[in-house]
């Protein structure tokens, strides 16, 4: 009898390891299981249809919310400062599975935020993708992606360090899914302001002399046969004499200005918006112009940069100046 049990439990082990071999092929394979399994990586649709059908605040759910999101993405540091966090929360169809996903963001600090992804299955919002690392976002817009059914996302943030660094700066980076990841496609500074002396670049400058160097971009997204972006740039620099730090405004002269336009077109074959391209007929491989670097606010600060920023059909990062020699990127 004993011999028959012990046979019918080694038999049932091995079923059950050969299943568990065959049914989870890799390490992603069991973090997908975990995800959609436990109760870590859910959030409630009741809770989450609270941020789309009323008005006013729930505090209480917001912060269930919260504490829920940082516990998915280990940030257990940020739980003590739930009440400090602020949240916004998006539906729409970034992912290629014809649903809508709920897009949480938390902005953790001046300098800090994060972006949640969420699938609905049945009552239940399962988390599948984040975007980590970026700065607070002040909104989330999305555009439709040629040839297919789901959207880009756009995340417009805000970089402040007008109180130490004397920086201020919005910006926009449009992300597309593919390859199983978010990716950025597009980034633009959207405003600038930057004070800074002289003497901080240039150690022979004036050190009362300073300088303030402004950007402002205007961007249009327009939808034809293909997708482009055309863009309005305007850069400016003001100069002051001061011993101040840092100078009042009024103290400041504009002593240069430039203005130009830019338009960029939607590459499939780069999964990038570029500007232009370069064939392998006329260098060493195909490749898209991402940015013209001569035209940056770099150079009101007397840094002249006479480059392309390319990028390769293999996705790598090249600087190229525009007589074909080129420098990869680390």
């Amino acid at each position: 009898m004993k011999n028959l049990l012990f046979l019918i439990s080694f038999i049932v082990l091995a079923l059950l390891s050969f299943f568990i071999q065959t049914l989870f092929k890799s390490p992603d394979d069991v973090a997908t299981f975990i995800q959609y399994t436990s109760s870590e990586y859910k959030l409630n649709s009741s809770t989450i249809s609270y941020f789309f059908d009323n008005d006013y605040i729930n505090s209480d759910i917001e912060r269930e919310v919260k504490r829920s999101v940082l516990s998915t993405l280990g940030y257990q540091k940020w739980l003590d400062y739930v009440d400090f966090i602020d949240i916004s929360v998006y539906k729409d169809n970034i992912i290629p599975n014809d649903a809508e996903q709920l897009i949480i963001n938390l902005n953790l600090s001046q300098d800090l935020a994060v972006v949640a992804i969420y699938n609905q299955i049945g009552k239940e919002y399962i988390f599948e993708k984040s975007i980590k690392n970026i700065l607070p976002v002040s909104n989330i817009d999305f555009i439709e992606c040629p040839d297919k059914s789901h959207h880009m996302m756009l995340l417009y943030q805000t970089l402040d360090e007008s109180l130490g660094a004397m920086l201020y700066k919005e910006f926009l980076e449009i992300y597309h899914y593919h390859d199983e990841k978010f990716n950025v496609v597009w980034d633009q500074t959207i405003y600038l302001e930057e004070v800074y002396n002289e003497s901080w670049l240039y150690n022979n400058s004036d050190r009362d002399r300073w300088c303030r160097v402004e950007e402002s971009i205007k961007f249009k997204i327009l939808k034809e046969e293909d997708l482009f972006i055309n863009t309005y740039t305007k850069l400016d620099k003001f100069t002051a004499k001061s011993s101040f730090i840092p100078p009042q405004n009024n103290d400041f002269n504009l002593l240069e200005s430039k203005e130009f336009n830019s338009s960029y077109h939607w590459s499939p074959d780069h999964q990038k918006f570029i500007i232009g391209k370069i064939t392998e007929e006329n260098f060493l491989k195909n490749i898209g112009i991402i940015k013209d670097m001569e035209n940056s606010i770099d150079a009101l600060r007397g840094l002249s940069n006479n480059n392309y920023r390319v990028i390769s059909l293999d996705g790598k990062y090249f600087h190229m100046d525009k007589g074909f020699r080129y420098m990869m990127e680390n």
